[in-house]
Protein backbone atom coordinates (compact mmCIF):
# COMPACT_ATOMS: atom_id res chain seq x y z
CA UNK A 1 0.00 0.00 0.00
CA UNK A 2 2.91 2.36 0.72
CA UNK A 3 4.20 1.96 -2.84
CA UNK A 4 0.79 2.94 -4.21
CA UNK A 5 0.65 6.04 -2.01
CA UNK A 6 4.19 7.01 -2.98
CA UNK A 7 3.34 6.63 -6.68
CA UNK A 8 0.19 8.72 -6.28
CA UNK A 9 2.14 11.39 -4.38
CA UNK A 10 4.78 11.51 -7.12
CA UNK A 11 2.16 11.85 -9.84
CA UNK A 12 0.19 14.61 -8.12
CA UNK A 13 3.33 16.54 -7.14
CA UNK A 14 4.39 16.53 -10.80
CA UNK A 15 0.91 17.53 -11.99
CA UNK A 16 1.02 20.39 -9.46
CA UNK A 17 4.40 21.54 -10.80
CA UNK A 18 3.09 21.40 -14.37
CA UNK A 19 0.06 23.52 -13.45
CA UNK A 20 1.80 26.05 -11.19
CA UNK A 21 5.33 26.38 -12.60
CA UNK A 22 4.80 25.33 -16.20
CA UNK A 23 1.32 26.86 -16.64
CA UNK A 24 0.03 23.80 -18.47
CA UNK A 25 -1.02 20.20 -18.06
CA UNK A 26 0.68 16.81 -18.36
CA UNK A 27 -1.39 16.11 -21.47
CA UNK A 28 0.36 16.52 -24.83
CA UNK A 29 -2.67 18.43 -26.17
CA UNK A 30 -2.14 21.23 -23.60
CA UNK A 31 1.59 21.22 -22.79
CA UNK A 32 3.32 23.55 -20.39
CA UNK A 33 4.32 27.05 -21.47
CA UNK A 34 7.52 26.99 -19.41
CA UNK A 35 10.09 24.28 -18.83
CA UNK A 36 9.55 22.60 -15.45
CA UNK A 37 12.87 21.97 -13.69
CA UNK A 38 11.81 22.02 -10.06
CA UNK A 39 10.93 19.35 -7.51
CA UNK A 40 11.26 15.83 -8.93
CA UNK A 41 11.97 17.07 -12.46
CA UNK A 42 15.31 18.27 -11.15
CA UNK A 43 16.43 14.66 -10.65
CA UNK A 44 14.53 12.62 -13.27
CA UNK A 45 13.38 13.54 -16.74
CA UNK A 46 9.89 11.98 -16.52
CA UNK A 47 8.97 11.41 -12.87
CA UNK A 48 5.25 11.06 -13.62
CA UNK A 49 5.91 7.79 -15.41
CA UNK A 50 7.80 6.55 -12.36
CA UNK A 51 4.81 7.47 -10.18
CA UNK A 52 2.36 5.57 -12.41
CA UNK A 53 4.74 2.60 -12.54
CA UNK A 54 4.91 2.68 -8.72
CA UNK A 55 1.11 2.56 -8.47
CA UNK A 56 0.95 -0.45 -10.78
CA UNK A 57 3.74 -2.27 -8.91
CA UNK A 58 2.04 -1.44 -5.60
CA UNK A 59 -1.25 -2.85 -6.86
CA UNK A 60 0.52 -6.00 -8.07
CA UNK A 61 2.06 -6.46 -4.63
CA UNK A 62 -1.15 -5.65 -2.74
CA UNK A 63 -3.31 -8.02 -4.78
CA UNK A 64 -0.50 -10.56 -5.39
CA UNK A 65 -1.33 -10.43 -9.07
CA UNK A 66 1.07 -11.71 -11.68
CA UNK A 67 -1.12 -10.12 -14.35
CA UNK A 68 -0.61 -6.67 -12.85
CA UNK A 69 3.11 -7.36 -12.58
CA UNK A 70 3.18 -8.33 -16.26
CA UNK A 71 1.18 -5.20 -17.07
CA UNK A 72 3.77 -3.12 -15.20
CA UNK A 73 6.47 -4.63 -17.38
CA UNK A 74 4.41 -4.04 -20.51
CA UNK A 75 3.69 -0.46 -19.39
CA UNK A 76 7.40 0.39 -19.62
CA UNK A 77 7.66 -0.44 -23.34
CA UNK A 78 5.12 2.01 -24.82
CA UNK A 79 6.12 4.70 -22.35
CA UNK A 80 9.78 4.42 -23.34
CA UNK A 81 8.89 4.42 -27.04
CA UNK A 82 6.70 7.50 -26.51
CA UNK A 83 9.56 9.32 -24.80
CA UNK A 84 12.07 8.34 -27.47
CA UNK A 85 9.93 9.25 -30.45
CA UNK A 86 8.10 12.34 -29.17
CA UNK A 87 10.35 13.97 -26.61
CA UNK A 88 13.91 13.02 -27.45
CA UNK A 89 13.97 13.67 -31.17
CA UNK A 90 12.33 16.41 -33.20
CA UNK A 91 9.39 15.17 -35.20
CA UNK A 92 8.63 16.10 -38.79
CA UNK A 93 5.85 18.40 -37.56
CA UNK A 94 8.22 20.25 -35.25
CA UNK A 95 10.74 20.68 -38.08
CA UNK A 96 8.06 22.18 -40.29
CA UNK A 97 6.78 24.47 -37.54
CA UNK A 98 9.44 24.88 -34.85
CA UNK A 99 7.30 27.21 -32.74
CA UNK A 100 5.20 24.20 -31.74
CA UNK A 101 8.09 21.94 -30.76
CA UNK A 102 9.02 21.43 -27.13
CA UNK A 103 12.57 22.59 -27.80
CA UNK A 104 11.44 25.80 -29.45
CA UNK A 105 8.92 26.64 -26.75
CA UNK A 106 11.29 26.05 -23.89
CA UNK A 107 14.65 26.94 -25.43
CA UNK A 108 15.25 29.99 -23.23
CA UNK A 109 14.12 28.14 -20.11
CA UNK A 110 16.30 25.17 -20.89
CA UNK A 111 19.35 27.27 -21.71
CA UNK A 112 19.12 29.09 -18.37
CA UNK A 113 18.58 25.76 -16.59
CA UNK A 114 21.49 24.06 -18.39
CA UNK A 115 23.80 26.96 -17.59
CA UNK A 116 23.37 26.35 -13.88
CA UNK A 117 22.63 22.61 -13.61
CA UNK A 118 23.14 19.32 -15.37
CA UNK A 119 20.01 18.38 -17.27
CA UNK A 120 18.46 15.12 -16.06
CA UNK A 121 18.70 12.19 -18.40
CA UNK A 122 17.00 8.84 -18.49
CA UNK A 123 18.37 7.73 -15.12
CA UNK A 124 17.97 9.59 -11.83
CA UNK A 125 20.61 12.18 -11.00
CA UNK A 126 21.70 11.73 -7.42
Amino acid sequence: MAIILLGVAIYFRCAWEFAIRGLGTPAPVAPTKFLVTTALHRYVRNPMYIGVFGVIIGEAATFRSMRLLAYAGFFCVPVQLFVIFTKSQPSVASLENPTKSIAARSRAGFQSFAATRRAPGKSPAL
